[in-house]
């Protein structure tokens, strides 16, 4: 089980040992690259569980019991991947627009003025 250095001195929670980023005894250089991957695989998805707690009120649950806290990191997730949609949308609809403004500028069928002026 992959943890923040706050676990420091324990060797096991439970039945799973215990792995704190940035230990340096390793066995093998196989070792040592999936101790890598582990811990850059953790800190992204700290990133993300940091972002659901602070912009997706996964910080405070007002839904009773363990049923209540499944529902609202469930309705957390899915408020985040209807952001990641909305935002992939708005970006997809703007470069369409701005294709067919040049290709009808390009093709002829829409003139732009060439009566600028700089005072």
């Amino acid at each position: 089980m992959l943890v923040d250095k706050g676990y420091r001195g324990h060797g096991k929670v439970g039945s799973s040992a215990v792995i704190i980023p940035g230990k340096k005894a390793h066995a093998s250089a196989y070792t040592l690259r999936r101790h890598k991957t582990m811990c850059k695989r953790h800190s992204a998805i700290e990133a993300m569980i940091g972002h659901l707690k602070s912009e997706y009120r996964l910080k405070r649950n007002y839904l009773k019991g363990s049923v209540g806290d499944t529902n609202n990191a469930l309705l957390a997730g899915m408020g985040f991947s209807l952001m990641l949609f909305l935002r992939e949308l708005a970006g997809n609809f703007l470069a369409a627009m701005f294709w067919a403004f040049f290709s009808l500028v390009l093709s002829g069928k829409l003139r732009l003025s060439q009566n600028y002026t700089c005072s």
